[in-house]
């Protein structure tokens, strides 16, 4: 007997060195990039994504064991010998996990301090209550954190990396919050329902470990000590994941049968099977070997099942009718940002970030998306149905489909099948990102703002001010072109400036089109196609696609794209759609506010120019599916710096 039980205790020592082992050879890219130097030459390295997938299962069932063995110790009374052995081996082997964190560039802070109290678990046993508390303790900020998290990069588990790869994936995130985001939830709520189902995870995982490890002639008495906190924990652990899972998306006509789905079944099926077995084993029925053991088993089963759904995609959210749609699909192996707007029956936008994709409702007749003038990445005009409907987006050979809801035949919503599409698009990504669930009823091009209109009356007359007598003027015939070029021509007559087509004459020239006139212009500038003395461009037309090429811009703006507000916002974007140019109108569909009552500045754009490198300026610049270079800023590879103090806008205009 004493034999069986050195070669237990000899087995466990063996699985908790071979899992740090696993552990540590699976962060070898990130210790490489961290012995390279600080952060390497491309900034902190997670592991890849399989491997990430590993490490989270372990630290999340290795904390859970550590953690679980001692909250329940004040109520089971101290474990085994072997219980007390797998303790301290899940403790190492969670606080390697959590060692691989801050080498790949996670929150050092928080991690060190929870890889500290998890060691420290095994050898708090012998003073139960304090283990007890620093059981909760560590469950409740391992929850905590990994929704924080969650509510910042908008996801958690496997996709957190995936998303714009912007802070690299920590591992908590899906530690213990078992929804995928929290979707527009109060964040105080989805807080609770962490902590409530990490605690009632935790508790269950205890049990597991103590009804395992326990002798058999002491498992009956233990069973019937574990059985309230296993009931409660039970019911705690439906209701949350029960809510987690409606606000995953999950439903009965939908995300039940997909791999999250099927696993969530699978760990309630356990969950309920492991009380019916304990409730038999406790009844009498447990003097076979196999009823004795089935409550371990079924509580295992349960923790697995919960493990897997941290790193298995959750379901989509279904799409709202007749609001635009900002999803992502996987195809040919890369997660792809798709937007879809207006979303309403008829002619619609679908903006993809790759390039040479395709879309359609038909995946064997899918229409080519191309790059658009003045933007990134490609787009395609694809006919909506009424009501629900799949959209089949192409990358490659091969298809994926992103389920849609046009709503009603009722009203529809603006025509974005002309050259200002992609801006009006930009107005529904912006409110997508931010999480607002608006319809798009209007587009920025269908009129010329008050704001818009002082900003263009100050840029001439600081151009009137150098002493300049003629001035360019690009427009287009879009109802805000043609009023702005209204503005522009009645303030140059009253600072007595000729006005002129671009190319007439080498002077300044003032774009006040689209971004399709814009892009033309701003490239004959730089190409040295059309002469100018620097081009100064309307508000609206803040993007890097627009900014990257060399034709000496300066923009009015009455914001600071390098405010930490405007920040907030490229970053944000870049997390939801990897690679994409933060704009004024998606800045202004984010943030809610149309203008600001802040006084004008003049900015001015300036790229470094790298060889061998794609500049800012590039019409698609796409890299199918893999993000874009110097995500998350405004002008990547440049700056946006204001030159002048505030400009006086002047009267308004007295308009019939």
């Amino acid at each position: 007997m004493y034999g069986s039980h050195g070669r237990r205790h000899r087995a466990v020592a063996a699985v908790a060195v071979l899992a740090c082992l696993q552990v540590l050879a699976l962060s070898l890219p990130a210790w490489a990039d961290t012995l390279a130097g600080p952060h390497g030459p491309h900034g902190p390295v997670s592991p890849p994504e399989g491997a990430g997938a590993v490490i989270r299962g372990l630290v999340l069932v290795t904390t859970s064991i550590a953690a679980g063995v001692a909250m329940l110790q004040p109520v089971a009374g101290p474990p085994g010998r072997h219980g007390r052995t797998l303790a301290h081996a899940a403790a190492v082997t969670a606080a390697a996990g959590q060692f691989t964190v801050i080498v790949a560039g996670g929150a050092w802070l928080v991690t060190m301090a929870l890889a500290t109290a998890t060691l420290a678990l095994p050898t708090m046993l012998s003073r139960p209550r304090p283990a007890a508390a620093t059981a909760v303790l560590i469950t409740i900020v391992l929850a905590a954190y990994g929704l924080f998290t969650a509510a910042r990069d908008g996801t958690t588990g496997v996709s957190g990396a995936v998303r714009g790869g912007a802070a690299p994936d920590t591992g908590f995130q899906a530690a213990v919050t078992p929804g995928a985001a929290v979707h527009g939830a109060d964040l105080g709520l989805g807080l609770g329902l962490a902590v409530v189902h990490g605690l009632a995870a935790t508790v269950w995982a205890g049990a597991a470990v103590y009804l395992a490890t326990a002798a058999p002639a002491d498992r009956r008495a233990l069973a019937r000590r574990l059985t309230p906190p296993v009931l409660v924990s039970a019911a705690a652990l439906a209701v949350s994941g029960a809510l987690w899972a409606f606000l995953d998306g999950v439903r009965l006509d939908r995300g039940v049968w997909s791999a999250f789905g099927a696993l969530l079944i699978v760990k309630t099926v356990a969950a309920a099977g492991c009380v019916v077995a304990l409730s038999v084993f406790l009844g009498g029925a447990g003097n076979r070997r196999g009823a004795a053991r089935s409550p371990a088993i079924l509580l295992a089963c349960a923790v697995v099942a919960g493990t897997a759904l941290t790193v298995v995609p959750r379901p989509a959210p279904p799409p709202v009718p007749g609001v635009p749609l900002l999803g992502d699909v996987t195809v040919a192996g890369h997660r792809l940002p798709v937007l879809v707007a207006p979303a309403r029956p008829g002619w619609n936008l679908v903006h993809i970030g790759a390039d040479q994709a395709s879309a359609g409702t038909d995946p064997a007749r899918l229409t080519p998306a191309t790059a658009q003038p003045g933007t990134r990445y490609t787009w395609a005009r694809i006919w909506l149905p009424a009501g629900r409907s799949p959209l089949w987006i192409g990358l490659r050979g091969a298809v994926a489909e992103l389920p849609v809801d046009t709503g009603d035949g009722g009203a529809g919503g603006p025509d974005l099948r002309g050259p200002d599409g992609p801006e009006c698009a930009h107005v529904a990504l912006g409110r997508a990102v931010a999480g607002v669930g608006a319809p798009l009823r209007s587009c920025p091009a269908d009129r010329l703002t008050a704001a818009d209109a002082a900003d263009l009356r100050a840029m001439v007359r600081f151009v009137a001010a150098r002493g300049v007598r003629v001035i360019g003027l690009a427009g287009d015939p879009s109802p805000r072109g043609t009023r702005a070029a209204a503005e522009v021509r009645a303030e140059a007559g009253r600072q007595r400036l000729t006005v002129v087509a671009p190319g007439a004459a080498r002077t300044p020239v003032i774009v006040v089109s689209g971004w399709a006139v814009a892009d033309r212009v701003v490239r004959d500038v730089g190409t040295g196609r059309v002469a100018a003395l620097g081009t100064y461009l309307a508000p609206w037309l803040l993007s890097a696609p627009l900014l990257g090429p060399s034709a000496g811009q300066l923009i009015a703006l009455r914001f600071h794209p390098g405010d930490p507000r405007g920040l907030s916002y490229a970053a944000a974007l870049n997390l939801r759609f990897p690679g994409e140019p933060a704009t004024a109108a998606g800045y202004h569909g984010w943030s809610g506010e149309p203008g600001s009552q802040a006084p004008p500045r003049l900015y001015a754009a300036s790229t470094l120019s790298v060889p061998g490198h794609a500049q800012p300026g590039g019409a698609s610049g796409g890299h199918d599916g893999h993000g874009g270079h110097g995500g998350g800023r405004w002008l990547p590879g440049g700056t946006i710096t204001p030159i002048t103090g505030p400009l006086a806008p002047g009267p308004l205009p007295r308009h019939p």
